[in-house]
């Protein structure tokens, strides 16, 4: 084989993931700030019966709420129009009664994840950890 020099890549580097030239160690990977391609994770939070919803994460991801509880993650572009992801939704307890009214994903389509509480009638009022992976 040719010999030659290689270089090891920043942090910097690392992190905006477009260097073809360089190697990674293992600490600049477990250091790393992205998230594997085809990966969107984040929180909705603010989700009180009558609060505000915002979502922490992936960018490119709204997170709207309707008048009846339920809530509708809308996608960035490489997601809309394919619906080959799996999705995995969880909440902690609720911060009124205590109790976990479990999350159900309601529905997966043009780009957008809707998610209510499994008897399809209670508002989520407690914050809701969302991954979903396109493959």
């Amino acid at each position: 084989g040719a010999e030659g020099v290689a270089e090891i890549a920043t942090q910097a580097e690392v992190d905006a993931g477009t260097d073809t030239t360089r190697y990674v160690t293992p600490e600049t990977l477990s250091n790393w700030a992205g998230t594997p391609a085809g990966i969107i994770s984040g929180v909705i939070t603010g989700t009180g019966v009558t609060g505000a919803t915002t979502w922490t994460g992936s960018t490119g991801v709204t997170a709207n709420r309707d008048a009846t509880g339920q809530y509708t993650l809308t996608l960035p572009a490489p997601y809309s129009g394919n619906t080959n992801w799996t999705v995995a939704a969880t909440n902690g307890p609720n911060s009124v009664s205590g109790a976990q009214r479990n999350v159900h994903i309601q529905s997966v389509a043009n780009g957008s994840v809707t998610l209510r509480t499994r008897d399809g009638t209670s508002n989520i009022d407690e914050d809701i950890s969302v991954i979903i992976h396109k493959y």
